[in-house]
């Protein structure tokens, strides 16, 4: 599911394959429920973390890029589009910069997976970890916003 028909694969990373614009999953079986992380596939609407906001440019010769906000201060934006290219930009030389306030993440899971499907995929995230590793242990639900 997860590198297949879920293709979380594009955008997170498990034990060092897979995309590089969501966060890196590998160890995230290791500090989350089965409920918690069945809910965060299928929770919607969605709000980008923090560090996964996107945006979208037009540059002073008019080309539009779109990505996550990756830095950003007073005088210029560092964008990464969906291919992995930062683009840096000063703000006063855009012709214009909008915040998107979608996710990345997909909030169709519900209607792409069948209920066996998204089981096999929570399986999946949380035998991932690397128990060699010691961790905190699993955060209960009610500790999940």
């Amino acid at each position: 599911m997860f590198f297949g028909k879920g293709d979380c694969s594009r955008c997170h990373t498990v034990s060092g394959e897979g995309g590089f614009l969501g966060p890196d999953l590998t160890e995230y079986g290791a500090t989350a429920s089965a409920t918690a992380i069945r809910d965060e596939i299928v929770r919607s609407p969605r709000a980008p973390a923090r560090g996964y906001r996107r945006a979208v440019i037009t540059t002073a010769n008019g080309e539009r890029i779109e990505g996550l906000i990756r830095n950003e201060d007073n005088f210029s934006i560092q964008l990464q589009s969906h291919d992995g290219t930062f683009h840096f930009a000063k703000k006063a030389e855009l012709q214009n910069f909008e915040r998107l306030d979608s996710s990345l993440m997909p909030t169709t899971y519900r209607e792409q997976l069948n209920d066996t499907e998204l089981n096999d995929l929570v399986s999946y995230l949380l035998k991932t970890p690397d128990r060699s590793k010691p961790v905190n242990g699993r955060k209960k639900e009610e500790d999940w916003e």
